[in-house]
């Protein structure tokens, strides 16, 4: 049984199992995603997820998802730590009238060592 299509997107990371030729067995991929479709690396280049689909299209056939591991309080403590730096670089850029456009914000955060992942935003109704 491998990774549920609607589980998979830019960004999750997948284990391939046994059979591929391009692939590495058990070593985590993240998925990209071009113009073509969703992938991972490969040694030939891109392994498109299409390719994997079960006959029904509900899953992709030998690829899992990898298991999520915790960060542990260290981690997350350091993690706020570079958050709250590039929190002040970004304030500092926006009081001193210097107006942070898309790529100055990523780029302040890459420096500080954080990944800029695309976002779903939805629109529920919470009620009081």
């Amino acid at each position: 049984m491998g990774a549920r299509v609607e589980q998979v997107q830019q960004g999750t990371q997948l284990i391939a199992d046994e059979g591929f030729t391009c692939l590495q067995e058990g070593k985590v991929s993240t998925v990209a995603k071009d113009l073509h479709g969703l992938y991972i690396p490969c040694r030939e280049g891109k392994h498109y997820l299409s390719g994997q689909l079960t006959n029904d299209g509900r899953e992709y056939a030998g690829l899992n998802l990898a298991p999520r591991s915790e960060p542990n309080v260290t981690t997350r403590a350091l993690d706020d730590v570079a958050l709250g730096r590039a929190c002040d670089d970004v304030v500092g850029y926006i009081a001193g009238a210097n107006c942070l456009g898309p790529r100055q914000l990523r780029s302040t955060l890459r420096q500080h060592g954080f990944a800029i992942v695309p976002l779903e935003v939805t629109r529920q109704k919470v009620d009081p």
